[in-house]
């Protein structure tokens, strides 16, 4: 958990800072048939041709505006009066061969910003928080009359290897329910690019004999919204949104040696919540399949039901406050038929 909130602490900096600077993937469409001309404004439906794989050049072509990359690497364009902004601003990544940060700048009509929030609450969902939403270096925000959008290539969790991914989807939630063109914004980009999730019996056909460095590659075909965090003398820990009402992701862990297998699964509080607040229900779901724990908490300790544990061939099922932890201590690899009987017992509780 200290990882997580180190990264969230970190990114709320980075999204920040990209605030204050303001001032599904595919390949840009065809450019305007006018040259681009200084002193014009861009029309909406010119937004809708624009892609995150768009070029400088391309970008000017498309909306038709006589506009340059200044050296910070950003390009802003006055929009057209009937749309919702007064301006966008487009930052692209060193090479500029795709923009990593998206400004809608100067609401015209502040009334509508709880309009946009709440749009934007219903496709987020849960981790949607007050005015924004982040997710595994990416995040969305809408702050007084800006808009701000973006994805980093690399966070403080490390590499984000779906960060293009991120930044389209949100140019396309930015442009449906900001700007209310008719893009669609496919229900599996949210599920793998921002953290919609997968299910926890999904979770359970997860190999757990699958070497170490082999891992990800496994994980990623199951869930191509998987990313890494490793750090130095740690053992290999893979990330997996989940979509469920007590749960918000799963850490999978491998043994840190060549060909370790998987040892241990974290599944962790929904968003937004540090503790369980179910524990009553987490622990009888868990007695429906795995029986009565082998170890009772101490009460006096542990509120409730927070530390019972059961044992099953060498690997224990614990449930704390801040986690239900399926782990073998001697490194042997979780067997997998209790792994499916915890996901699929969990998965079917809390709805």
């Amino acid at each position: 958990m200290a990882v997580g909130i180190f990264t969230i602490v970190v990114f709320i900096w980075g999204f920040v800072k990209g605030l204050s600077r303001a001032g599904a993937s595919g390949s840009a469409t065809k450019p305007a048939s006018s040259p681009p001309s200084a002193g014009q404004s861009a029309s909406l439906a010119s937004l809708a041709r624009i892609s995150m794989r768009a070029t400088p050049k391309q970008i000017a072509e498309i909306t038709g505006v006589a506009t340059t990359v200044n050296p910070a690497g950003s390009m802003r364009i006055p929009l057209a009066e009937d749309v919702a902004f007064t301006a966008v601003r487009f930052d692209w990544n060193k090479e500029q061969t795709h923009i990593r940060l998206i400004n809608l700048e100067g609401l015209r009509d502040p009334s509508r910003a709880s309009v946009i929030r709440g749009k934007l609450r219903e496709r987020l969902r849960r981790r949607f928080r007050d005015s924004y939403f982040m997710w595994q270096g990416c995040g969305i925000a809408l702050q007084g009359d800006l808009l701000s959008a973006s994805a980093h290539a690399r966070w403080a969790g490390g590499e984000n290897q779906m960060w293009d991914n991120q930044i389209e989807t949100l140019w396309d939630i930015a442009r449906a329910d900001a700007l209310g063109l008719g893009v669609q914004v496919l229900p599996a980009a949210i599920t793998n690019w921002l953290g919609g999730g997968y299910s926890l019996k999904a979770l359970g056909t997860v190999d757990p004999n699958v070497g170490a460095e082999q891992s990800y590659d496994t994980l990623v075909r199951l869930f191509p919204g998987v990313y890494t965090y490793e750090s130095a003398g740690s053992a290999r820990a893979q990330f997996v949104a989940l979509d469920h009402p007590w749960f918000g992701e799963a850490r999978l862990g491998w043994r840190n040696e060549p060909g370790g297998h998987l040892v241990s699964i974290s599944l962790m509080p929904a968003p937004g919540k540090e503790q369980f607040e179910n524990e009553g229900a987490l622990n009888g779901c868990l007695r429906s399949k795995l029986g009565q724990p082998q170890v009772r908490a101490l009460g006096s300790q542990l509120k409730d039901h927070f530390g019972d544990s059961w044992s099953h061939a060498g690997t224990k099922v614990v449930l704390s406050q801040t986690e239900i932890d399926i782990s073998n201590d001697a490194g042997q690899s979780i067997p997998r038929s209790l792994l499916q009987d915890v996901t699929s017992a969990l998965d079917a509780c809390g709805r």
